[in-house]
């Protein structure tokens, strides 16, 4: 009987179907749809999440924020937009707008705060200022070159600082300043010695210690300088430059120790050039000069120096940089009062010797008394290597010229006009120093030109004017300007217009001209000038010395012994 009922429970009962259980279900006391909304109570194995109150069941009309899930999908919609920030006391300021929420992107001044930071933004331009027709302090709030603490470059016709008027000139007074004594800043030369990424700064001092003369490196302006001292009277420091002397990669540094002779030969102290090696580290706090190369000028019995202007550059493509002086002169006696261009080849010299043991090749000039310096100067020709030109202001009675080699010779003495040349002549002591850029930011190189009697001449696009002998610069540029001094330096385009930029000093001040304003005749220096600080110069040279990348100008008077500088990071 057992087995028999077993059997039939296990063949004969047949499960109802789903519809059947749910009928069963809702017969259940308390199962039943209680709020009519057409669906039954979760605990009955139906979807409505609160059977007591018709509006909650799925697909029921949402209300935020107020505590309750109407729609039964688990949770109260907070979010309406679906940028993915809740409102109604969360972080979305405005959730029926998408594209206002924290981090979405702010529209400046138009009234709405899209990021919800609590403001709509004043500042247009990004550069940390609102716009003065805000309540702010920026003049031009689509500039972001131009707000309170921009630099503001004199010239240029843009108030960029916002205080109401086009730059202001300055003093060097007012620079970071290094003092020293004895013509401390004869000599500048600015370059990264100790390969850290920022420029050194050297220092020349040819008057101390009774004319013994010393160099300071200074790696860091804020601590104390490597000091290389020159020998009793030797008048070290009257030039200095950086360069690959030697070829290793690695720069290394020349500079000069005058000649001397006082009294009948009470003290006579020979002309020199001086090396230091470099091996891309820091110098000890005492350093000397490695090697010594002597040349006896023979100056004459009275109280002077005499010296030697050098220039450096790869003249023969051989990866060292050679020496080039424009030496002697009617104060000297060794080549009879004559002058020569006298190169020294790039190599690592071993050991002390005479310059005239090592020279590779020295050039005469045809006329006595006219030479003033050789500067080295880019590939105009593209052949690879350096060009050199040869400034003689005094050629001709101080009409001046300016003679382009495109390469040195076969090593050995010639007469300079024999050479393979191209020259310009022209009035004034033209020819007396040159520096060279795109100054009309054409993209071809330009030559700019001292004269002795202070005129400047632009000779725009040297590779395409450099096409003939006994070219008039006049017929080819533009000369200007009075009252300069022998300094003129080419730092680059500074001002960021695509023209480079250039420094020229005058009686009574330090100019950095816009390049892109040399151009017909100039009444005032002041007037295509970026930069005007007042005082007394004599030596301009530039670097990155703050390590931002950007350019600063060193500038130094050695008669009251300061070198002032004048910092990207502190002209904004």
């Amino acid at each position: 009987m057992l087995t028999f009922l077993a059997s039939l429970a296990c063949s004969d009962v047949q499960p109802a179907d789903s519809a059947d259980s749910e009928a069963q279900l809702d017969n259940e006391p308390g199962c039943a749809d209680r709020d009519e909304d057409t669906h039954t109570d979760v605990a009955c194995g139906g979807d409505d999440c609160n059977d007591n109150d018709p509006s909650v069941h799925p697909g029921a009309d949402e209300i935020p924020y107020d505590g309750l899930d109407q729609d039964c999908d688990g949770q109260d919609l907070a979010d309406v937009d679906g940028d993915g920030y809740e409102g109604d006391g969360g972080l979305d300021c405005d959730d029926e707008d998408p594209d206002i929420h924290p981090g979405a992107d702010e529209v400046a001044k138009d009234g709405i705060d899209q990021d919800c930071d609590g403001v709509d933004d004043l500042d247009g331009d990004g550069d940390g200022f609102d716009d003065e027709a805000f309540g702010g302090e920026d003049c031009d709030d689509e500039d972001p070159s131009v707000h309170p603490d921009a630099h503001d470059w004199m010239s240029d016709g843009v108030d960029a600082d916002c205080d109401g008027i086009d730059g202001q000139a300055s003093t060097l007074d007012a620079l970071t300043t290094l003092t020293g004594e004895g013509d401390f800043g004869r000599a500048l030369a600015v370059c990264d010695l100790d390969e850290d990424g920022r420029d050194d700064l050297v220092v020349s001092a040819p008057g101390v210690l009774l004319y013994s003369g010393e160099i300071s490196v200074f790696y860091d302006l804020d601590a104390a300088p490597t000091v290389i001292p020159g020998g009793d009277r030797e008048a070290l420091g009257y030039e200095a430059t950086c360069g690959d002397l030697d070829g290793d990669g690695h720069l290394d540094l020349v500079v000069e120790h005058g000649e001397i002779l006082y009294e009948d030969g009470y003290y006579d102290s020979h002309f020199r050039l001086a090396y230091i090696w470099g091996d891309g580290t820091r110098w000890p706090a005492e350093h000397s000069t490695d090697v010594v190369l002597e040349h006896q000028m023979g100056v004459p019995d009275e109280p002077s120096i005499r010296y030697a202007p050098l220039s450096i550059g790869d003249l023969d493509r051989d990866g060292s940089d050679e020496v080039v002086l424009a030496y002697g002169g009617t104060d000297t006696t060794r080549y009879d009062g004559g002058e020569r261009m006298l190169v020294v080849p790039g190599t690592r010299h071993a050991y002390d010797a005479q310059l005239e043991d090592v020279l590779s090749h020295w050039m005469i000039p045809p006329q006595d008394g006219e030479l003033t310096r050789a500067r080295v100067l880019s590939d105009v020709d593209t052949n690879g290597a350096s060009d050199v030109a040869i400034l003689a202001a005094g050629h001709d009675d101080g009409n001046g010229r300016l003679v382009h080699l495109f390469g040195l010779p076969s090593p050995g003495g010639v007469n300079l006009l024999d050479l393979d040349h191209l020259s310009f002549e022209g009035a004034g002591g033209f020819g007396w120093d040159a520096v060279e850029g795109d100054f009309d930011g054409d993209g071809v190189g330009d030559l700019v030109v001292l004269g002795e009697a202070g005129g400047l001449w632009l000779l725009s696009d040297l590779a395409t004017e450099l096409v003939d002998v006994g070219v008039d610069p006049d017929a080819v540029a533009t000369a200007w300007g009075s009252g300069l001094h022998t300094v003129l330096d080419a730092p680059g385009d500074l001002d960021g217009d695509g023209c480079d930029d250039l420094v020229v000093v005058d009686d009574d001040a330090v100019h950095l001209v816009s390049g892109a304003l040399l151009s017909g005749e100039i009444e005032a220096w002041s007037d295509v000038s970026l930069g005007v600080w007042t005082g007394s110069a004599l030596d301009v040279d530039h670097g990155d010395i703050d390590g931002d990348r950007q350019v600063d100008l060193v500038v130094s008077d050695a008669a009251s012994d300061t070198v002032y500088l004048v910092l990207s990071t502190e002209r904004g």
